[in-house]
């Protein structure tokens, strides 16, 4: 299973902290801007314990997510994630990476 899969596998699981292990402990980033498509503005992160505290919150609402289609690479993938009825089609990509781990992950809108 890749990190692609982890991510979303933990994201199914409602599993916040696993979903934040997905990132290295230094410098981690989660750049967001398919959030507007749910709160209507794009989110940055920096640092694991934003990307936590981001991830507690969403788990809560219990989302659902599918891969859609991944890369050859493994690098990026299309996902639609479901989330208090409404359906985000999302394309994540690791944007730089470390120890197996993201350090910059990027997830866009589809549409």
């Amino acid at each position: 299973m890749n990190m692609l899969e982890k991510y979303v596998d933990r994201m199914n699981a409602g599993d916040a902290k696993g979903i934040a292990d997905c990132w290295v402990d230094e410098g981690a980033v989660f750049d967001d801007e398919a959030a507007k498509l749910l709160v209507g503005a794009p989110a940055y992160l920096e640092g694991k314990d934003a990307i936590l505290a981001t991830f507690t919150q969403m788990c809560a609402a219990a989302p659902k997510a599918t891969i859609i289609e991944m890369a050859e690479d493994g690098k990026s993938m299309a996902y639609n994630i479901e989330i208090v009825g409404h359906v985000l089609e999302c394309r994540g990509t690791i944007e730089e990476e470390q120890d197996g781990k993201f350090k910059v992950y990027s997830c866009r809108p589809r549409v």
